[in-house]
């Protein structure tokens, strides 16, 4: 019961956190702690997607400043 309780209070904690930190606005149908884990899951892989962006443009910075060394 202990766990489940620092469980819930984290889950509170990261969707405070989240939703201070974010403007945008989610609505969800379903309220209760499943959707909130499938709203984190889809951030997360919103966050894994734009990191890996952001890899592949730095790449391409990096291939693009290195071709303009070799001009």
């Amino acid at each position: 019961m202990v766990v489940q309780q620092k469980d819930q209070e984290s889950l509170q904690q990261r969707v405070n956190e989240f939703l201070r930190g974010n403007s945008t606005a989610y609505v969800v149908e379903e309220v209760g702690e499943e959707a909130v884990e499938d709203i984190f899951i889809m951030v997360q892989k919103a966050e894994e997607d734009l990191r890996a962006a952001q890899e592949r443009l730095d790449r391409l910075k990096w291939e693009l400043a290195k071709a303009k060394e070799k001009r």
